[in-house]
């Protein structure tokens, strides 16, 4: 995990340190769509980790079991089902983002069609997992958006028809950030109880001479400091998505009139700090 976090930051590094165009609002659309690339990623890990505890729970009750058979390892609340559902959601949010920057860098037709599908397809399985999340308005107001893309790309007024486009996506992006914070909320509740469990084991295992307590106090610290980092990790995260939509529009206006972009400082800062934080909690998992 060190070494694909590591990689990240640096890509993320050379992004915003490396202006790609002299143009005022590439550089902008880039720090935006890599600042969520990167707080996608880290919402990600959290996800996987989380399930990866939940794992370590079920070994330690399978061990004590005199049979097993195959679906005995699987998790019982963050399924493979649900991980994936919750993964869409980040990657409809990330995506867009990445279609924005393409749009605006002016990126070949293709690569920009290719990006408006996997967008798409992105929103067809939020759609479908989701039922009844998007209303058929938004629906309806999506494939608008959909077929408006290859207007955009032989139109004089790329600017104005992407406007618009910001502007139909802004309430759409606003709702899916919502939903993928109340996802990460109903996650952060499981934190207490799955460290909980694990320090349980340890606990079970304290021995009566003073002699042999320290190996299994050490576990014990590890597991806590564990627990306050993936928690600080997903506190920051929740935050973080707030930040999106509210720099989506900020952008918007930017693009109008050269307005400042404050929420983007935020974002990218947002992004940074998790990432840190990731880089010290996989430090705990190697000792």
């Amino acid at each position: 995990m060190k070494k694909s976090l590591n990689f990240i930051g640096l890509i993320f590094f050379l992004f915003i340190t490396v202006s790609c165009s002299t143009k005022y609002m590439t550089p902008r659309l880039n720090d935006f769509s890599d600042a969520t690339d990167l707080i996608g990623k880290n919402i990600i890990y959290a996800f996987e980790q989380l399930q990866a505890e939940e794992m370590n729970i079920l070994l330690n009750k399978l061990i004590k079991q005199d049979s097993i058979k195959p679906t005995d390892f699987n998790p019982k609340v963050l399924t493979p089902e649900k991980f994936e559902i919750r993964k869409e959601l980040v990657k409809c949010i990330v995506n867009y983002t990445i279609l924005l920057k393409s749009i605006f860098e002016r990126d070949s037709r293709n690569e920009i069609m290719k990006n408006a599908d996997i967008f798409n397809k992105n929103i067809d399985s939020i759609r479908i997992n989701h039922d009844g999340f998007l209303t058929k308005n938004e629906q309806g107001l999506l494939s608008t958006i959909s077929q408006a893309i290859p207007e955009v790309l032989t139109s004089t007024k790329r600017k104005a028809y992407t406007l618009k486009i910001m502007k139909e996506m802004q309430p759409i992006l606003e709702k899916i950030s919502k939903k993928l914070k109340e996802e990460m909320k109903s996650v952060k509740v499981l934190i207490d109880n799955y460290y909980l469990q694990q320090f349980m084991v340890i606990a079970e295992k304290w021995s009566n001479k003073e002699s042999k307590r320290l190996k299994y106090a050490k576990m014990g610290i590890k597991i806590i400091k564990k627990k306050n980092k993936i928690k600080l990790i997903l506190d920051d995260l929740i935050k973080a998505i707030d930040y999106i939509p509210r720099t989506h529009k900020e952008l918007r206006k930017s693009l109008k009139n050269k307005n400042p972009v404050y929420a983007l400082k935020e974002l990218i800062n947002f992004a940074y700090r998790t990432n840190e934080t990731y880089k010290e909690f996989a430090e705990l998992e190697k000792k």
